[in-house]
């Protein structure tokens, strides 16, 4: 059989249909073709059933032998023949279709047989006759009849209420032969033996337990007593108070996103228990089952709960869901959820998907499985909706709570929310649409489920007329510019497909996954994020770590333009060429339609055509140079630009994810906009930032005057450092350098090494002072490399006298500071002996190298090696951009100091899996490296050493 090919098998994700959830030639009406492949997968092990015919089964076998080890022996050589054999068979179907309702069916269908067989054998073994007293039934996952190809086999023994001592001590021997052969075999088994009543009184207190029995199934044994449980749950169920059990497994749910990630986008995400995963699958089939009481999914459009239009998708969802967490199974060869990116690659080619012009094939199943989980979002709302048509009763839950407001013609309220009683009212005017989510956002009214129903069916009403059309425009511009957070309004209507419909060029974003291990969230959920972060910043709600923004976006032009801007930044991530050149062109054409005059379009175009512009300028060059200050200046302006390039900014690094901003960058891009604001600000006006932002060389001076320190000392201390030290540390840090040399000074010390205290920040500041000699820097990257530590920035920073003063901010492989205090004394023992030439750095890295992982081998970084001598006027730039690999800074340094260059300064710009590092060289002769012949050779060299240590070229 020929692998299947996912784009043409899965409708839900063809190329150009990637935003709809079925073919345009479906109806809600139309008769089902029990028959097609979406309908029969929804139910695997009927699937597996009909596709194979009885293939991959145990072959029935009868043991008759009294001695226990002998007889456990022989069944087991029998069945582990069989076992290796069929489930080999049924690996290598998978591996050449990529099915896994197929696969987690069969494999189904063959511990069906196995169990029967060992159930069988193990009873005639410890009771010797043929009238069972008992029954082994499959739950939870295997009852469902899902079991993906290392999942636990969870399994019921269920007893009659009534048996006598010696029969239950009888059974426990069968049952515990039972497990044993099972572990023999290398399955790990939940397993519990309970009487009928235990089982009905249990699932009374535990929802774990009731909801196992929803899915409960018959394997062998007692049939009689099968049916008896069969019907006491079902009288459970009907004495049990529906919404009861829905609301807790939707808080269960809630409290489980929270465990794994809330947001269903993240870049690694868990296919079974992340948002939008298997689970959450799982989680509306156990809430259908106890809803409308049926025990198959394909039962419940008989019964109305779901149309073909809404089982479509889910069919869909499930199969590519669970197909890829066979993949990762058989991949890991053990359970494994957590879809890596080095699985990732690898999956994205065995499911077939290929590479394009502007997409790789990873990026390519991701975006496809992010559209899966956003299809169970999706469903859960319809979901919702049925269940409380059925029981006209709201839900009593966090994200379905509701307030009652007026004026919200055309619509009415149905429990407190927003509700349109009549289709036409969305039919007839498809503008209402878009107004319902203007009246729902303006009032803080919520959406009822079925309304929210009717216009994910709907979502293709809005097209070229509404979108040209002023009035929902105007509403949709509204939404995003108000005093109201639009982040939960934005993201539901991109849930409801209704975003990317209104602006179609936003629909090639929506599940889109950037594949490095940088961003955190597919570019539609970091935008939403960033638009959030801006409202929070308008708000004061970041006041505390970014007053200077939270005060600059109070005072810009138009709001419009900034958060337009902030909605279009990314909007061309995908598309071949710059994505910020081809957003700017995007820009020109979405911000008339939405209503902006002739300057808040330009002001868009150019924020989206120089949105990296701010955080490039202030990460990768030195500025302390006059230069690049008055370079980034004329590309600015206006200090209007500036306001808003500021809060862009600050909010777009915000979004990119929860670990990303530090108070290193925080102060770089204080210092840029400061700079660069005192260059633009008309002559007469007096800055209100004037005062506080003296140069930390007047600040010291103060400081030290005021401690009581002789005048002609300061002056002495001060004039050893140069220009650039001054503008790139704060008061407290020039203090603290202060006290440590010092320190050094009082006690005849020549060598110092300190990490900071600051639990607060992001990252370990690591600060030495030693007197400079060549490959110093080099050396000192070494030494932290070794020691397992990611280098996130770097400055250095040489005094007159020689002393050199390197800092380096530090994570850990947690992207996490370094807290433990015995890692600390070691990471500065380590550096002291290195720095006292009693160190190995060589054998240490090669160690870490070895330890890389997998994940991390897996991704490809692209290299790029610049020689910049126009940016200054004093030094040659030497721009690198690579794979974050163990060591690379120390490597990349040690061949510019055997080349005779002298680093002056060096900016680390850390990215996930990709380092941007920028050195401030000049020659042996303290001039700039303008030779042809060095440059080539500095290029080559650091060329050809970056390919070596870049493990996917190897």
């Amino acid at each position: 059989m020929n692998k299947m090919n996912f784009k043409s098998k899965f409708s839900l994700f063809s190329k150009h249909n990637a935003h709809k959830t079925v073919d345009t030639d479906i109806s809600p009406k139309d008769a089902i073709n029990q028959n097609a492949i979406w309908f029969q997968s929804m139910e695997p092990i009927s699937y597996a059933k009909n596709q194979t015919k009885g293939l991959y089964e145990i072959n029935d076998t009868n043991i008759d032998e009294v001695d226990t080890k002998i007889f456990r022996d022989q069944l087991f050589k029998i069945l582990k023949k069989q076992m290796d054999h069929n489930k080999k068979l049924i690996k290598n179907k998978f591996l050449a279709t990529s099915d896994g309702s197929l696969n987690v069916g069969l494999n189904v269908i063959l511990i069906d047989s196995l169990l029967k067989v060992i159930f069988k054998n193990s009873y005639f073994h410890s009771l010797g006759n043929k009238h069972y007293q008992f029954t082994l039934i499959a739950v939870g996952g295997y009852g469902r009849g899902e079991l993906s190809p290392h999942s636990d086999l969870d399994i019921l023994f269920l007893l009659p209420n009534k048996l006598r001592k010696n029969d239950t001590k009888k059974i426990e021997n069968v049952i515990e032969l039972i497990l044993y052969i099972l572990w023999d075999l290398g399955y790990t088994v939940g397993h519990s033996t309970r009487t009928i009543d235990d089982c009905i009184e249990k699932s009374r207190s535990d929802l774990t337990i009731s909801t196992s029995l929803l899915e409960k199934r018959f394997v062998a044994g007692n049939n009689d007593i099968y049916d008896l449980l069969n019907n006491k749950f079902k009288t459970f169920i009907d004495n049990t108070k529906t919404l009861d059990f829905v609301e807790a497994k939707l808080k269960e749910s809630e409290t489980r996103h929270k465990r794994f990630g809330e947001s269903r986008y993240v870049v690694e995400p868990n296919v079974k228990d992340g948002k939008g995963g298997l689970r959450d699958l799982h989680t509306l089939i156990w809430i259908l089952k106890f809803a409308y009481k049926v025990d198959t999914i394909s039962k419940l459009i008989n019964v109305g709960a779901l149309t073909k239009e809404e089982a479509v998708p889910f069919a869909e969802a499930q199969r590519f869901l669970l197909s890829v967490r066979c993949h990762l199974h058989y991949r890991a060869n053990r359970e494994d959820d957590r879809l890596a990116m080095d699985a990732q690659l690898e999956i994205a080619k065995s499911m077939n998907f290929k590479n394009t012009i502007t997409h790789k094939d990873v990026e390519r199943f991701m975006k496809r499985y992010f559209l899966a989980t956003k299809t169970v979002g999706n469903l859960t709302r319809i979901f919702c909706a049925a269940i409380e048509t059925e029981f006209n009763k709201p839900l009593r839950l966090s994200f379905l709570s509701f307030k009652k407001r007026e004026n919200i013609t055309p619509f009415s309220l149905e429990v407190g929310r927003l509700f349109s009683y009549e289709r036409e009212i969305l039919t007839e005017n498809p503008i209402n649409i878009i107004k319902l989510f203007y009246i729902s956002h303006i009032n803080n009214i919520d959406i009822h489920p079925k309304t929210l129903r009717q216009i994910t069916s709907l979502r293709k009403l809005i097209n070229l007329k509404v979108r040209q059309n002023v009035e929902a425009n105007k509403m949709f511009l509204n939404i995003l510019t108000s005093d109201k957070d639009p982040t939960r309004t934005l993201r539901l209507m991109n849930e409801a497909n209704i975003l990317g419909q209104f602006i179609p060029e936003f629909q090639k974003i929506v599940g889109l996954m950037q594949f490095d291990m940088y961003h955190s969230y597919t570019v539609d959920e970091h935008t939403i994020f960033t638009i959030s972060n801006l409202h929070s910043l308008r708000s004061g709600k970041f006041s505390d770590f970014a007053p200077l923004t939270s005060s600059a976006i109070l005072e810009i032009k138009s709001y419009k333009s900034l958060f337009v801007a902030m909605l279009l930044h990314d909007i061309a991530k995908g598309k071949k060429g710059d994505h910020s050149e081809n957003g700017s062109l995007i820009a020109s054409k979405i911000c008339p339609r939405l209503g902006l005059n002739k300057e808040e379009t330009k002001m868009v175009e150019w924020l989206v055509l120089h949105h990296l512009l701010m955080s490039k300028t202030a990460f990768r060059y030195e500025l302390g140079d006059p230069k690049v200050i008055k370079n980034f200046a004329k590309q600015v302006r206006s200090i209007d630009k500036l306001k808003s390039l500021l809060a862009l900014t600050v909010a777009d690094i915000r979004g990119v994810g929860p670990d990303v901003w530090n108070d290193w960058k925080g102060a770089l891009i204080k210092e840029l906009y400061i700079k660069t604001y005192d260059l633009l600000k008309p002559p007469q006006e007096i800055s209100k930032i004037t005062e506080p932002l003296k140069s930390s060389k007047e600040l010291l001076i103060r400081y030290l005057n005021n401690k009581g320190v002789n005048d002609l000392d300061i002056k002495a201390y001060c004039s050893k450092f140069y220009n650039n030290y001054w503008g790139t540390f704060n008061l407290p840090s020039v203090v603290n350098h202060y006290e440590i040399f010092t320190s050094m000074k009082n006690y005849s010390k020549k060598l110092e090494v300190y990490l900071s205290n600051d639990s607060k920040s992001k990252a370990t500041e690591l600060l030495v002072i030693t007197p400079d000699h060549h490959g110093l820097f080099s050396q000192i990257s070494g030494l932290v490399a070794s020691s397992g530590y990611d280098i996130v920035s770097a400055k250095i920073i040489t005094r007159s006298d020689g002393y050199a003063l390197d800092t380096f901010f530090l994570q850990n492989k947690e992207r996490k500071p370094i807290s433990d205090i015995n890692l600390r004394k070691k990471l500065i023992e380590t550096i002291t002996k290195g720095l006292e030439g009693n160190f190995n750095i060589e054998k240490a890295l090669n160690i870490k190298w070895k330890e890389i992982p997998a994940r991390f081998r897996a991704v490809k970084a692209p290299i790029r090696v610049i020689i910049d001598n126009k940016t200054s006027d004093q030094y040659t730039i030497l721009d690198i951009k690579c794979k974050n690999a163990p060591g690379v800074l120390y490597k990349i340094t040690k061949i510019i100091t055997s080349l005779g260059l002298q680093i002056n300064t060096a900016n680390v710009s850390t990215y996930g899996d990709r380092v941007v590092d920028i050195f401030y060289l000049k020659n042996a002769f303290g001039s700039k490296v303008d030779d042809n012949t060095t440059i080539e050779k500095v290029k080559n060299s650091i060329l050809e050493e970056l390919k070596e240590i870049d493990y996917v070229n190897q």
